[in-house]
Parts: structure tokens; C-alpha cells; sequence
């Protein structure tokens, strides 16, 4: 219930926004592959599983994460920081 309601939070949809604002410009397919790429790193356990989810080689979710890790400053092993970012990314991608 506690994530069906998410976008009755005050302030939700701004915050995510913001956390995610790096990852939110250029065209709209790029910005698509980060997000999906992002949501299947958070999603699965592994490189591996991320990219049978995507249907992409290992390789291929390897780069993208590092390059989301550039863009953003992220860790992403960090467990901390998933949490929020997972969170984020429920409220972008169901607008």
C-alpha cells in the first residue's frame, strides 16, 4: 500500500525529479535506456540478471552503470543510496 500511494506524498514528484535530474535530459530514448538500465540494476541481483532483464550483453549494463555512475556521482553498491533512487524512479516512471 505504503508504494501504491507514493504519489500522494507532498513534495514527491518534485524530490524525485531532482534526484534523478541527471539522468532526465537529452533525447528521449537515451533517457529511456538510463532509467530502464537503472530500474533493472535496482531490480535484479546482479550484472547478469540486469542485462537478461534488458535483453543486452553484461558488457553493455556494465558501461551504462558506469557511465550513470559518472553522470550522477552515485555509487550504486551503496544500499543506501538504492533505496531513495528506487523510490525516485517509481515516481518518474509511472507519471
Amino acid at each position: 500500500r505504503l508504494l501504491g500511494n507514493l504519489h500522494n506524498l507532498p513534495e514527491g514528484q518534485r524530490q524525485a525529479r531532482a534526484l534523478l535530474e541527471p539522468l532526465l535530459h537529452g533525447r528521449p530514448d537515451v533517457r529511456r535506456e538510463r532509467l530502464a538500465t537503472l530500474r533493472a540494476i535496482l531490480d535484479q541481483p546482479g550484472l547478469a540478471e540486469a542485462a537478461d532483464a534488458l535483453g543486452v550483453h553484461r558488457n553493455t549494463v556494465a558501461y551504462r552503470v558506469h557511465r550513470i555512475e559518472q553522470a550522477t556521482g552515485w555509487r550504486l553498491s551503496d544500499p543506501e543510496l538504492r533505496f531513495p533512487i528506487a523510490l525516485a524512479l517509481r515516481f518518474v516512471q509511472d507519471e
